[in-house]
C-alpha cells in the first residue's frame, strides 16, 4: 500500500509479508495489519483460505505455504504471489510441500531473473511445473503431513518439558538438596 509503514496498525486484517511466510507455515506473530479501507481497495492481493502463497522476491525466493483458515481477511505485499488452486483439482496443503521440495525449490533458483536481487514473475510461477496425482493421494499426503506436525509438536513440548526437569534437578544439586 502507499504510505509503508506508516499505514500500518495493530489490528484489521493481516498485510502478509515475505517474513510472515515460513517455509510450510505461515507466521503471524508480529504480522502488520492494515486500515479495512486499504485492504478493501487491494482487491487483486487478497487471499482467501486455500490459497498458496510463494515468495517471489530476494533471499527468501521460494519459501511458500498454505493459507488455512486465518482468524481475519488479509492481503499479500508485492514480494508474494498469491496462487489461486482450481477447487477440486489440487490441495493446498499437497501444493505447498511439492513447491517446497528439493527439485522445485532448484527450479524456481533456475528460472528466477534478477543480478542483483533474486526474483520471479508471475508468468514464470505459472509456469512452474507442478505434479498433480489423484485428488485423494493429495489428500492423504496431507493428512500425513498433518499427523507428522502433531508429533513433532508433541515431541518439541516434550523437549521443553525434559530441559526445565533438567535444570530444576541442577539447581537442587547446586543447592545441596539432593
Amino acid at each position: 500500500p502507499r504510505g509503508g509503514d506508516a499505514v500500518y496498525t495493530n489490528h484489521g486484517p493481516y498485510f502478509i509479508r515475505s517474513q510472515n511466510v515460513q517455509m510450510n507455515r505461515i507466521d503471524l506473530d508480529g504480522a502488520a495489519c492494515l486500515p479495512q479501507s486499504i485492504h478493501d481497495s487491494m482487491a487483486r492481493t487478497k487471499v482467501e483460505s486455500g490459497d498458496v502463497v510463494l515468495n517471489i522476491t530476494g533471499a527468501s525466493i521460494g519459501r511458500v505455504a498454505h493459507i488455512g483458515g486465518l482468524d481475519r481477511e488479509a492481503n499479500v505485499s508485492q514480494h508474494v504471489c498469491v496462487i489461486r488452486l482450481i477447487r477440486n483439482t489440487a490441495i493446498p496443503e499437497y501444493v505447498s510441500y511439492f513447491l517446497s521440495s528439493p527439485g522445485s525449490q532448484n527450479r524456481i533458483l533456475r528460472v528466477q531473473t534478477g543480478a542483483s536481487r533474486q526474483a520471479l514473475n508471475h508468468q514464470q510461477v505459472r509456469q512452474l511445473p507442478l505434479m498433480l496425482p489423484p485428488l485423494e493421494m493429495q489428500r492423504e499426503f496431507a493428512e500425513r503431513v498433518a499427523e507428522i506436525r502433531v508429533l513433532e509438536s508433541k515431541q518439541s513440548e516434550s523437549a521443553r518439558a525434559l530441559d526445565a526437569l533438567f535444570h530444576s534437578l541442577l539447581s537442587r544439586a547446586f543447592r545441596g538438596e539432593l
